[in-house]
């Protein structure tokens, strides 16, 4: 499957300045029009040509471009998602009826080309791309039930800030720079169903 896309996108919602003579402020408001266009593949198909027809790969790669003009910067900056809108992604899928419908897999992803950014009036966030993945293997056993064991893990999540003194983003100057990471680690977890 292949889209291709443009949007045309108005009354973007972001940081405004809303600074007093003796404060400086900023709060949501309207930021005005901007685009985003990219394109999204996805393919599946299964390993007949290596004689493995019960074993399906899946791959896909999605990438976006977005822009809008900055309220504090007065230029054009891109237009951060969160989760990012470029990605890459790889599964694969066994499955193995011969043994009591057993069936195996692992979906890997990883963001891609622009971070994360929070825009505001006297801070940047930066939040670097990282990984997921999500891996499993299921047979059908004792009792006629299913027994499923998952193993997901997101890898670390960090952010970038940096903060600017004497003024804003556009005329202050770096005054702290702080990097941090946090890693909540593998999930597992065991399934079992049935009908009772």
């Amino acid at each position: 499957n292949t889209n291709l896309y443009y949007h045309d996108l108005d009354d973007l919602l972001d940081n405004v300045d809303v600074s007093t003579s003796g404060q400086i402020l900023s709060a949501r408001g309207n930021i005005g029009s901007g685009e985003r266009y990219g394109f999204n593949l996805n393919s599946s198909f299964r390993l007949i040509f290596l004689d493995q027809p019960n074993i399906l790969l899946t791959l896909g790669l999605n990438m976006e471009e977005s822009t809008v003009t900055d309220p504090f910067l007065k230029r054009e900056r891109e237009r951060s998602m969160r989760g990012g809108g470029s990605r890459y992604s790889i599964g694969i899928r066994h499955d193995l009826p011969q043994l009591n419908n057993t069936n195996w897999g692992i979906d890997f992803r990883r963001e891609f080309y622009n971070d994360y950014t929070v825009w505001d009036i006297d801070k940047i966030e930066q939040y670097p791309k990282d990984f997921s993945y999500y891996s499993w293997i299921e047979t059908q056993a004792w009792g006629g039930l299913i027994y499923r064991f998952e193993a997901r893990d997101s890898g670390e999540r960090c952010r970038i800030r940096t903060r600017y003194i004497a003024g804003t983003i556009a005329t202050g100057t770096i005054g702290e720079l702080e990097d941090s990471c946090s890693e909540s680690g593998p999930t597992l977890a065991i399934k079992i169903r049935g009908t009772f």
